[in-house]
């Protein structure tokens, strides 16, 4: 990578680690993005995305979360206003998820309007307790 594109990338990268929105491991292939509470649950956490080879590993830890089990994708689409599931992921269950989603690139699921929901229960899908923009 030649200084020009190190420049670019530090620009639009920067401002993100600054905030504490991103956490990237360029050499190990990693990402950490925060998971809000949503609609006043209490359940926040992180979701850390590792590449490991041809797979990414998602590891979702959530604080003040119940039992479970409760449902957990990839949506497109925002926080606010989630799109179709595009990757299902394994249950949250007592605060936590680990789930590879065979054969994606990390650098498909990042930067390209996707959210990771957690949904109450399997009994109320509509209702969402948690969300990290990825």
């Amino acid at each position: 990578m030649n200084a020009s594109s190190r420049a670019m990338v530090a620009v639009l990268i920067l401002p993100l680690l600054a905030a504490g929105a991103l956490r990237v491991d360029a050499a190990a292939n990693v990402v950490q993005v925060p998971v809000y509470a949503r609609n006043g649950s209490g359940e926040a956490g992180t979701a850390t995305l590792r590449q490991q080879g041809p797979d990414v590993l998602v590891n979702v830890h959530l604080a003040h979360a119940p039992a479970g089990p409760q449902p957990i994708h990839i949506h497109g689409g925002t926080c606010d206003a989630p799109a179709a599931v595009r990757w299902p992921l394994t249950n949250v269950m007592h605060g936590s998820s680990t789930t590879v989603i065979h054969g994606i690139k990390l650098s498909t699921l990042l930067g390209h309007g996707y959210v990771l929901n957690v949904h109450e229960s399997t009994m109320n899908m509509g209702h969402y307790v948690a969300c990290g923009p990825l």
